[in-house]
């Protein structure tokens, strides 16, 4: 649905088929289409997990993107661009990538309990021990699933529309 140009993602030909990202293409008037170029760099960043702010926790990513690509800085999304950003992660999931969300998530949880604990006695030491152990499972669990996840975006996306292509057509 998108390419990245210049390193910056764009609507594919393909991605405006999709009604919500049609619609988002559609309302913006104007010749050059900037309004809807910028509302769609935001639901690239906002969904796709190869986005380099997808690192970012979600309350973060969504105020460093608008400050990056969008011209109004007192720009918020409307229901057509939250719209498009659940169709896209929809489009884009698969039960690898939904399994690699939830450890992502579980992952911010325990970096804010971490962060608000207090070393200052022994029974907090114990909770802190404990916490990182899991810290360890899950950031292991979690870079084995970014690794399987992005292989099969990877080939999912080399596939068009999901679908292999003949060995007929191939010479």
């Amino acid at each position: 649905m998108f390419t990245i140009i210049n390193n910056i993602p764009r609507i594919t030909p393909e991605g405006l088929f999709i009604p919500e990202m049609r619609t988002i293409w559609d309302n913006d008037k104007s010749q050059d289409k900037h309004k809807a170029t910028q509302e769609l760099i935001y639901i690239y960043h906002m969904s796709e997990p190869k986005s380099v702010y997808a690192k970012l926790d979600a309350s973060m990513r969504e105020q460093t993107i608008i400050d990056d690509y969008i011209a109004d800085k007192k720009w918020k999304p409307s229901k057509e661009v939250q719209d498009a950003i659940e169709k896209y992660k929809r489009l884009i999931e698969t039960p690898i990538t939904r399994a690699f969300q939830s450890i992502s998530i579980a992952l911010d949880k325990l970096n804010k309990t971490l962060e608000k604990m207090d070393a200052a006695d022994a029974r907090e030491m114990t909770q802190i021990g404990a916490t990182i152990e899991k810290y360890e499972k899950y950031a292991q669990s979690y870079m084995k699933l970014k690794e399987i996840s992005e292989k099969e975006l990877e080939t999912t996306r080399k596939i068009k529309g999901g679908v292999r292509p003949s060995n007929i057509l191939n010479d």
